[in-house]
């Protein structure tokens, strides 16, 4: 299905939507996605040129009974099987980066995303625990655990997030009567917090005043898709000029990828790089 959606010409982030909307197939997905270098061409394994226009290619890892890792080149498909893997398995997936770095030089390795849906967005916060020098933003998507190592392999990194939870998607209520999310995924958000020095080690989340979260954001703003409110919460960091962290909350959302996440994500991640020494910019 997705070699005859890429034979069509249908672009990757379209390929992104489409698979999303068969997630209810899937334990979880993540993506990497790599921004391409101006005026490259990229030459897939058959030797076949490809489109000098090309933005950016995305590698697509599903997880069924196997991770199958896709690159979508719009005009050609390359696939990797690494057999049944969890989120965890971070050495494999960084492999799977570095590889693709080295087979298309087309790709600008300042700009290297992942976002994945449930097991892949613990994937994602992983990678950021263990290889946050190889990426330039995350976006975690369905859920997510918190890191292991943050203060020692992150220490001198900085990595740009974006969060995406249904309302009705692995929350609880407290005992003040507010609705949180899950704690594993309260973990996960303090983590990613302090691995970026956007809250003290001595901050408690606040459900009363900020459902859900439990932290202040700079700005909330809605979105509405499908008649559905998607409330956004922008978080600044000091020196940049788009928001740093961003929190979006579906109403009534359950347990589902759904489209509008693919483009919410790009829209988030597509702003940062990592320079030469190691620390995020804006484009």
């Amino acid at each position: 299905m997705l070699q005859q959606l890429v034979k069509f010409g249908v672009t990757g982030v379209e390929c992104i939507k489409f698979l999303s909307q068969l997630s209810d197939l899937l334990v979880g997905f993540f993506r990497f996605g790599f921004k391409l270098t101006n005026g490259m061409n990229i030459h897939a394994v058959d030797k076949r040129e490809l489109r000098p226009d090309l933005e950016y290619i995305t590698v697509i890892i599903r997880q069924i009974w196997q991770f199958f890792i896709t690159f979508q080149l719009r005009l050609f498909t390359v696939n990797y099987t690494l057999g049944k893997l969890g989120y965890r398995h971070t050495d494999y997936f960084a492999e799977i980066v570095k590889d693709a770095l080295t087979r298309y030089p087309a790709i600008d390795s300042s700009r290297v995303y992942v976002t994945g849906f449930s097991n892949g967005g613990a994937a994602a916060v992983a990678l950021t625990d263990q290889y946050p020098e190889l990426f330039a933003a995350i976006a975690p998507e369905g859920w997510m655990v918190g890191m292991s190592d943050h203060s020692v392999k992150g220490k001198n990194y900085d990595m740009p997030f974006q969060i995406i939870q249904g309302s009705k998607e692995y929350t609880y209520e407290t005992s003040s009567g507010s609705p949180a999310i899950m704690t594993d995924e309260q973990e996960a958000l303090r983590d990613l917090m302090l691995f970026n020095e956007m809250c003290s080690a001595s901050y408690t989340p606040d459900y009363d005043a900020v459902p859900y979260w439990g932290y202040h954001a700079d700005k909330v703003s809605e979105l509405r898709f499908d008649g559905k409110l998607w409330t956004v919460s922008d978080f600044h960091k000091a020196g940049y000029d788009v928001p740093f962290g961003q929190l979006i909350l579906v109403e009534d959302g359950i347990h589902w990828a759904r489209p509008q996440y693919a483009q919410l994500a790009w829209d988030f991640m597509k702003h940062f790089r990592r320079n030469s020494d190691g620390a995020i910019e804006t484009v």
